[in-house]
């Protein structure tokens, strides 16, 4: 894709880093290959040296000729190309054809797949049809070019040639094209007019006009992609991504095994230390403070609380939803906050939430090692515990803390402005200097603002603060605020507000405005402690239907509707009765999803408690059955006058929720529930693999299979439950207690191994084949006490907290997120993870989560 007056490209297939490679070069002569820094899928060169390469994740890096090292450029990109002048020129991921001018890029069209420049800097595009297409560049206009292409470049002649989606090699001639030997995944042709491809099978040739075929050319390493920027230089990677290059003149810096400054590299390549020197250009935004997150997000803080979140796309700050007083970033780019009046905050992903910590926060730090230590307002230190509403106080106090990422330090600044490192063990140690900003970076880079607003690198081989000399320093020559992102590189704010970068963090932007929309509209402002005005709630919308508590020759239910439950193929059921005490009086509905109505069962009257529908299991097996088995049963709990109860099996040979219609009815009687002295509430549930799970009227859980048919009862003292559910297979059990708080079945090794509960294990199975159990308390919030507990095939979790409230549980949070639906009293989850839920028996109306 290089031209004689263009020379760029191809390398498919490799992940550019910024990490220095620990790698030696036999020699640094110009006949030799040597090992450049980084991975690429896609690498563009100059006759002058100038290169441009993609990684396997889109982001876009420049090399820098005079430090030798990898720039990052904004934009997500799945090829590139660059002029002789060292003008870029590239197809995004969404089909765009962009130049790279004055910071930013410029779209002139859509619809690409590759491109290539050709004479007077002309592209030459294959579309993502296949078609080709040429962009005049002077006259600003596109005309179509007969032919079809995968990749593309131009000869010194001005004909294309091309590789097929099949690797089939063709060039044109005139008005005709003329298919050539081989095949190759790859292609390059420099100014000198030579070409070149990569085979299949990574072999290096090279066209020779002479016998019209390629001859192979000696390589040290299987190639993937090859690019030939001159008739003296060659760029290429290998079958992992790995840069090579050869007849570039290049330094000792620039090949030789990198020790990170102070020994601060981590092996994590965003906490790789890059010690270069910082050239800072100014941004489009201003802000008070800014926050850089380990993938590269950036955050700032605007002088009235609002957020904005910088796009590399957009090269601007975009507005995200939030009023804060402090920014912090966490491990996986997620924004944390302190609100007005100290309360606390974290974003999980879909939404604000208020993290419910008995402590007024004034500042907070996040390191790399996934440490959260926060200021309280009486300026002491704590380390937050997860699910981070928990605390130990650390020595020490001040009013800004900065957190090293070492899981033992971290550095204060008090309200005098003096500089104290601390540890956990020793305590706070005096610095020199006085700052007003100070952070630590993912690497343990240490940068300061002193009180002379000057930036400052910590040396810790004199322990003092050195002057950062750097390129582009703010207009005013005064800095404000310091931020330190991926490889310990640094934004700052000057003290007018203006925000320069010293680099580009390179991540995946197509989610960001999603996300900040779906905060956007899920966004409700509260009057709790401090008035925070911040997100508490998700979203999510929601259908109805009404079911008819009546069906002709049987009485109208006296006590409402009491349950629902969605089983095996999404069938959808709600039951109710008459008289919990009466047999015969239960009244069961099936959900027509076509329809939209729910149409009564007249064959389950006889279960008076929650039924559940299940599938067809092989009896010689215990296969899960596939999506396609027919329905194979109901269960339900049956009344015998308030006394004993019975799970009944409900079998039948044909099922049909669409038509309602049950042939070959019978039923069973598994096993009796004895009321003993509890006289608890019974609930009832099945699995994807086919585990049927109650709770008793003594509070205990059981467990039934289908295939084995065995009964296990799990006694845990202390412990009585009320409610049930089970998702995929065993390791699924959610349960509610008699307190109502929510518990997890957890395989037990694992629940020792991270100290999670010190309770008996709970055994189900005989003998060797038993597995062992524990119940572990999932929240110490009363707010997430719970009246129902669902849990679908997918393992979604959903509760009813005990004021109605719809909620979620989190599991890389380990925290229950609050939706936007109350006043329910029932969940079911289906399949997918959508909440089915419902007032009974207030209501007759089911919700249905979409």
């Amino acid at each position: 894709m290089s031209s004689p007056y263009i020379l760029r490209r191809a390398l498919l297939g490799l992940v550019l880093t910024l990490l220095t490679f620990s790698v030696s070069a036999q020699t640094i002569n110009s006949a030799a290959w040597v090992r450049l820094p980084g991975q690429a899928i896609e690498i563009a060169a100059s006759e002058q040296g100038e290169a441009a390469a993609i990684d396997s994740s889109n982001n876009v890096w420049r090399w820098d000729k005079k430090s030798e090292k990898w720039r990052s450029l904004p934009g997500k990109f799945s090829h590139i190309d660059i002029t002789d002048n060292g003008q870029l020129w590239g197809v995004s991921i969404d089909g765009q054809v962009l130049n790279y001018q004055n910071r930013q890029w410029t779209s002139i069209g859509t619809g690409a797949s590759n491109l290539t420049l050709g004479r007077n800097n002309d592209l030459v595009v294959a579309t993502n049809t296949g078609s080709l297409a040429r962009y005049l560049i002077n006259e600003r206009r596109w005309e179509a070019i007969d032919g079809s292409a995968k990749d593309l470049e131009v000869a010194k002649d001005g004909w294309i040639w091309t590789i097929s989606n099949k690797g089939i090699i063709s060039r044109q001639l005139g008005d005709r094209w003329i298919g050539l030997p081989g095949r190759a995944k790859d292609i390059s042709i420099d100014e000198s007019g030579r070409i070149l491809i990569v085979t299949p099978s990574g072999k290096l040739k090279q066209w020779d006009p002479q016998i019209n075929d390629w001859i192979t050319i000696k390589l040290p390493f299987s190639a993937q992609t090859i690019e030939s920027s001159s008739s003296n230089t060659l760029w290429a990677t290998n079958q992992q991504g790995i840069i090579f290059v050869k007849g570039l003149a290049l330094g000792e810096e620039a090949i030789k095994p990198k020790e990170p400054a102070n020994k601060r590299s981590t092996g994590n390549p965003s906490q790789t230390v890059d010690d270069s020197e910082y050239k800072f250009s100014l941004v489009q935004g201003t802000g008070l403070d800014l926050s850089i997150g380990l993938d590269g997000s950036i955050f700032s803080l605007q002088s009235a609380g609002q957020l904005g979140r910088w796009s590399n796309t957009d090269s601007k700050f975009n507005d995200f939803p939030g009023d804060l007083d402090q920014i912090e970033l966490d491990w996986n780019g997620r924004p944390w906050g302190v609100g007005r009046g100290g309360a606390l905050y974290r974003h999980d992903g879909e939404a604000w939430r208020d993290i419910k910590i008995n402590l007024d926060i004034e500042d907070i730090s996040i390191g790399a090692d996934k440490r959260v230590l926060v200021l309280g307002k009486n300026r002491n230190v704590y380390e937050l515990t997860p699910p981070y509403t928990s605390y130990t106080r650390l020595r020490g106090s001040g009013v800004q803390i900065a957190t090293v990422p070492d899981k033992k330090s971290y550095w204060l600044l008090d309200n005098r402005a003096r500089i104290f490192q601390c540890t956990h063990k020793k305590g706070c140690s005096r610095m020199p200097l006085s700052a007003i900003d100070i952070e630590v970076g993912p690497g343990g880079t240490v940068l300061i603002v002193d009180s002379k607003n000057i930036l400052r690198r910590f040396n810790p081989s004199n322990n003092n603060f050195d002057i950062v000399k750097a390129q582009g320093i703010p207009l005013n020559g005064k800095y404000g605020r310091v931020a330190i992102g991926p490889n310990d590189r640094p934004w700052v704010v000057d003290t007018l507000g203006k925000i320069y970068a010293s680099d580009f963090f390179n991540r995946d932007e197509s989610q960001d405005k999603s996300l900040a929309h779906l905060t956007r509209r899920t966004e409700k402002v509260t009057n709790g402690d401090g008035g925070s005005g911040i997100v508490i709630l998700s979203s999510i919308k929601f259908t109805s239907s009404v079911v008819p508590t009546s069906a002709t020759g049987f009485p109208n239910l006296g006590h409402g509707l009491m349950d629902l439950t969605s089983g095996y193929q999404d069938v959808l059921l709600t039951t109710g009765f008459s008289s919990n005490c009466t047999p015969g009086t239960g009244r069961s509905w099936v959900y027509d999803a076509d329809s939209r109505d729910f149409n009564f069962i007249a064959e389950l009257e006889n279960a008076n408690f929650p039924v559940i529908i299940n599938a067809e299991f092989n009896t010689l097996a215990d296969d899960v059955p596939a999506l396609a088995a027919p329905l194979r049963a109901i269960y339900g709990i049956f009344p015998q006058n308030c006394k004993n109860y019975q799970l009944i099996e409900f079998d039948f040979n044909v099922f049909t929720a669409g038509n309602f219609a049950i042939q070959d009815f019978d039923a069973a009687v598994l096993i009796d529930f004895f009321k003993g002295t509890q006289n608890l509430e019974t609930d009832l549930d099945t699995s994807e693999d086919g585990w049927i799970v109650w709770t008793d009227r003594q509070g205990d859980m059981g467990f039934h299979h289908p295939i084995s048919r065995g009964f296990f009862t799990l006694k845990d003292n202390g412990l009585t439950f009320k409610r049930i559910a089970i998702g995929a297979d065993l390791d699924t059990v959610w349960a509610v207690d008699t307190n109502n708080n929510v518990y997890q079945l957890i395989d037990a090794t694992s629940v020792q191994q991270q100290k999670l509960s010190s309770r008996a294990p709970l055994y189900i199975g005989n003998g060797n084949t038993a597995r062992q159990y524990i119940a572990v308390l999932r929240s110490n919030l009363s707010s997430d006490r719970a009246l129902d507990v669902g849990v679908g095939f997918d393992n979604t979790v959903w509760t009813v907290d005990l004021d109605g409230r719809l909620k979620k549980w989190d599991p890389s949070n380990e925290i229950f997120t609050a939706y936007n639906k109350d006043g329910i009293t029932r969940v079911a989850v289906n399949a997918k993870g959508k909440p089915i839920v419902a007032n009974f028996p207030s209501s007759r109306r089911v919700y249905f989560g979409r």
